[in-house]
């Protein structure tokens, strides 16, 4: 399928009017924005639209900025090169890092290889996305965590929150496993790290996230149609395509939201789990909690796939560092 795709682009283009990497020239054109000093563009939706039709044609499809201002250094380096080679990089630097979180899980080389080709990890080949990133991060962190790496744990814990709603089960699982020196060291490493970016790039873009993009997510999830009610799997989203009105559609995902939580309350308290444990119950309790995921973030899941179907008896590495 990706050989197909790439043989059909046109001019860099493909067969539906995208750029090649697709959701990557936000990331891309961010980077820009920033660099021009033009980052308040970003969290206006008709600005960034011009900013995007400028570049790329004047019907070219809707798109939106939707990082927190952490993410800012990053893209900030990415659009410094070519388009192509930044896309290029970025999804090479992606298999990269999930190779070697995968590896620490002693992943042999024939299923790391089924992780990368699985849905979700085509989705973020072809859409130039972030999930074989985060799913890396969060491996890591949660690798840590469990050996009680409290410095290591507390680095990938902050990382990962360039996607800050896929850790809404961090703290909750880490107070669960009484890993208080992990919080207290991912605590210390999020202040400076938010620190840092802050004194880069000021207050004002945590703001504006907070108080437009946020909402934007939101409209999005209610409104949106297409594509995107495909690939959001999710409780709220099933609402929508059966055609219940929001309110309803919130209703059932709380129910599903409510009945997880309260497996996890009763799976956490006080039992011992091995690793492969701790990926599971995290990974499989985030995409049940949230109503807002997308297929290219469950690179996760495909993990946890793999860890059940090639290590039954699973030992965990002792990784310590």
């Amino acid at each position: 399928m990706l050989l197909a795709y790439h043989i059909s682009l046109h001019s860099g283009f493909d067969f539906s009017g995208h750029l090649v990497g697709r959701d990557f020239i936000n990331m891309y054109l961010g980077g820009n924005l920033i660099g021009e000093g033009r980052m308040a563009v970003l969290f206006q939706t008709a600005q960034y639209l011009d900013s995007v039709r400028e570049w790329l044609g004047p019907n070219y499809p809707i798109h939106n900025w939707s990082y927190p201002p952490s993410l800012f250094p990053v893209v900030e380096a990415l659009a410094k090169l070519p388009y192509y080679l930044a896309y290029f990089a970025w999804t090479l630097g992606g298999v990269l890092m999930l190779g070697y979180a995968l590896r620490r899980l002693d992943v042999t080389w024939f299923w790391m290889f089924a992780v990368f080709l699985s849905p979700a990890g085509v989705w973020n080949i072809l859409a130039g996305q972030n999930g074989y990133y985060i799913s890396a991060l969060l491996i890591i962190a949660l690798q840590a965590s469990y050996t009680n790496a409290r410095l290591t744990a507390g680095i990938f814990w902050s990382l990962a929150t360039i996607k800050p709603h896929l850790g809404v089960l961090a703290l909750p699982l880490l107070v669960g496993q009484k890993r208080y020196g992990v919080i207290l060291s991912g605590t210390m490493i999020f202040a400076v790290m938010i620190g840092g970016v802050t004194l880069r790039y000021g207050l004002e873009p945590w703001q504006q996230f907070f108080e437009i993009t946020v909402k934007e997510q939101r409209i999005i999830l209610e409104t949106w149609t297409g594509l995107l009610e495909t690939i959001i799997p999710t409780a709220f989203m099933q609402g929508r395509l059966w055609g219940l009105p929001i309110w309803a559609a919130y209703t059932l995902h709380s129910v599903v939201a409510l009945l997880t939580f309260g497996l996890l309350v009763h799976a956490w308290r006080g039992a011992e789990f091995d690793l492969r444990d701790w990926i599971t119950w995290f990974a499989l309790g985030t995409y049940l909690l949230l109503p807002y995921s997308f297929v290219y973030d469950f690179v996760l899941l495909q993990v946890v796939l793999v860890l059940w179907w090639t290590c039954r008896g699973y030992v965990p590495p002792q990784v310590l560092i």
